[in-house]
């Protein structure tokens, strides 16, 4: 999720010409989309469990595909972007709110402490790799695309990154062990 906002913050600021507070404007309909999902995941994930997050990460995706969109071709109005960025807000909220019920509902009760530290210790070193490598992506991109279509194309570039590190997501939430902890 890191690597998405730095992203995002250059897409704004240096593609698109935003002052900073301007540029958090428009991350603010995130974080609606993320605080009105969040609200409701706990319920949704109690009763399903892991495709609560699953659910979530293709929510994201079909919010990131509808930014791609926005992004690519002609320069379009910043309000084209409100319906994926509404979207992408959603899917983190039911995604990554129930995330930790999620991992440890699968752990034994006496490890949910070392396991809710390696959970937290994971997400940051995530985040740290996936600022890494989209920074990788973005100024590579941006270094070979001369002109002004240079920074746009550089974001559409990470969107796919992100795209498919999502899918990956889902797929890791999918593939943790079924059996759920019951005490």
């Amino acid at each position: 999720m890191a690597s998405y906002f730095l992203v995002f913050a250059l897409y704004l600021q240096q593609g698109r010409h935003l002052a900073p507070i301007d540029s958090g404007l428009v991350f603010s309909v995130l974080g609606l989309g993320y605080v009105a999902a969040s609200a409701g995941a706990r319920h949704l994930a109690a009763r399903t469990g892991r495709h609560a997050v699953t659910a979530g990460c293709a929510l994201r995706a079909a919010g990131l595909l509808l930014e791609l969109w926005a992004v690519s071709g002609p320069e379009r109005s910043l309000w084209w972007l409100v319906p994926g960025l509404l979207l992408d807000g959603c899917g983190m909220g039911l995604s990554f709110a129930p995330l930790t019920a999620t991992v440890l509902a699968r752990v034994p009760a006496a490890s949910a402490g070392s396991a809710g530290g390696m959970l937290t210790t994971g997400v940051q070193v995530g985040n740290a790799f996936g600022v890494a490598l989209i920074g990788l992506v973005f100024y590579r991109v941006l270094a070979d695309t001369p002109g002004p279509d240079a920074v746009p194309a550089a974001f559409r570039a990470c969107l796919l990154y992100v795209l498919a590190a999502t899918a990956l997501f889902a797929l890791v939430v999918q593939a943790l062990p079924g059996k759920e902890r019951r005490s």
